[in-house]
């Protein structure tokens, strides 16, 4: 699962900075929207939020081993980071009664440096399985990748059914470090929350607020991420049936994303240029 993640986040990296002219970053977090979308990098753009958004909802929908609960949402948001913070947990936490719930909180040390701290809440009565919790990351450190920042989340499923609601928020760094120049990606201020059915792969993404930026010693990239309507899928494929997001940039610049079942309808400061593939 891992190779897919850091290909998701390579993907993102790679697009949106090619499209904003090159590579972006400093020490320091530049100021979240820094980019002018216009017409040629507005469909660029919107590819690149639209394939990373789709690839971290379909790790968020993957289970566990030896769990029968989905993952949680923030785990769909910044996988690789939060699917290690479980990791750590589950090395040394046992959660024995889960019918009666079971709350747990501790640090946890990361295998380069730094640590996790945690709280997290489960109960598990054999039809219902929820999860909430909170996690803040210390200058966490793995493969190439240094994590500071936090989020809180929340997850329901029925685990008969598999009907399920999940949310969260908060601000989360990402330092890259495993090329020639380091880049910073900060997902800030992002705030979640989704119903669907982790059988049939359906689901209803009601909000999706997100901060982006990526900077490196060069370059600054940094736009507002937002849903002008609920992004729906009906039918269990890749590409959502409709939604729309809404990407803003500098200047009163923007772009909008609008699903249609097969490819995304792009818009760039209110002038169609026609459709992108989801993937």
């Amino acid at each position: 699962m891992k190779s897919k993640i850091m290909l998701s986040v390579g993907v993102f990296t790679a697009v949106a900075l090619s499209a904003c002219g090159g590579g972006s970053g400093s020490s320091s977090p530049a100021p979240v929207v820094t980019t002018a979308i216009d017409s040629t990098n507005a469909a660029d753009i919107v590819q690149a939020v639209a394939v990373t958004f789709t690839q971290f909802r379909s790790l968020a929908n993957l289970k566990p081993e030896g769990e029968s609960s989905e993952l949680v949402a923030p785990r769909g948001l910044l996988p690789y980071s939060l699917d290690l913070s479980r990791g750590l947990r589950s090395d040394s936490v046992s959660t024995p009664d889960l019918v009666s719930g079971v709350v747990t909180s501790g640090t946890e040390d990361c295998p380069d440096g730094g640590n996790i701290n945690f709280t997290v809440d489960e109960e598990d009565d054999g039809t219902t399985f929820n999860e909430s919790g909170s996690e803040t990351f210390n200058s966490c450190t793995f493969g190439g990748l240094t994590l500071n920042g936090s989020d809180s989340y929340a997850f329901s499923e029925n685990i008969i059914t598999g009907e399920y609601s999940d949310s969260a928020n908060g601000n989360i760094t990402l330092t890259i470090t495993g090329g020639s120049d380091p880049v910073q990606m900060g997902f800030n201020n992002f705030n979640y929350a989704e119903t669907g059915n982790s059988f049939t792969n359906t689901y209803t993404l009601s909000t999706f607020t997100l901060n982006l930026s990526f900077t490196t010693s060069t370059e600054s990239f940094g736009v507002l991420i937002q849903l002008d309507s609920p992004i729906v899928e009906s039918n269990g494929d890749a590409c959502p049936d409709s939604g729309t997001i809404r990407i803003s940039g500098t200047n009163g610049t923007f772009a909008t994303g609008t699903f249609n079942g097969s490819s995304i309808d792009v818009i760039a400061n209110g002038t169609p240029l026609g459709p992108v593939p989801c993937n």
